[in-house]
């Protein structure tokens, strides 16, 4: 299983509680979709195996990727491709649309935004 988060904006308290029900779960790892905001904010996230997109709102980007490797987690990028258990999958915090539209039409990605169940192994 993988988990995602986004938009945690420095909301601690929302994050912890996210952070906490990620990792009941026990996922293989957590894609977060950007607007951490600050380096900082990471340091919630430790304990689970972090892949990161920035976000829109995500200005310091040369700190969340120092934290980010300081804490063992991948650099964060613009966008991630990979292959999971066989899936080619896209992640990207969505700010450009028209990058976000010939991902979808011409990368070939699976695609679960309505209903995600079916993507779910089975």
């Amino acid at each position: 299983m993988i988990a995602l988060i986004s938009d945690t904006h420095e909301n601690e308290e929302a994050i912890k509680k996210a952070v906490a029900a990620i990792k009941a779960r026990e996922p293989e790892f957590t894609i977060h979709l950007g607007d951490i905001i600050s380096p900082p904010m990471l340091e919630h996230f430790k304990g689970l195996k972090m892949r990161i997109v920035f976000g829109n709102n995500d200005g310091e980007r040369v700190g969340l990727a120092q934290k980010a490797t300081s804490l063992g987690f991948e650099e964060p990028k613009e966008e991630l491709e990979m292959v999971h258990k066989g899936r080619k999958l896209y992640a990207y915090h969505g700010t450009d649309k028209d990058r976000l539209d010939q991902r979808i039409f011409y990368g070939g990605y699976e695609l679960c935004p309505d209903r995600p169940h079916a993507c779910q192994e089975g």
